[in-house]
């Protein structure tokens, strides 16, 4: 799936990774749930984190925790 910025997504899925399931929990205490509407801001320069805002905050994501995300 190709990303756009600045345009809202609703999170499908939070994929669970088994050699690192403290990302999941993470991810949950911020707040992405499934069902919850988000806004991809940006990408950083050279492979840095993604910017996503929901519900006012913004988070940077590395890319380990932004690909546990399935967006639509």
């Amino acid at each position: 799936m190709s990303i756009e910025f600045n345009r809202p997504y609703k999170i499908q899925k939070v994929l669970k990774l088994e050699q690192n399931p403290e990302i999941t929990d993470r991810l949950y205490d911020l707040g992405f749930l499934e069902g919850v509407e988000v806004i991809v801001e940006k990408r950083m320069p050279f492979g840095g984190p993604w910017i996503v805002s929901s519900s006012m905050i913004y988070v940077a994501l590395r890319d380990e925790e932004f690909n546990c995300l399935e967006l639509k």
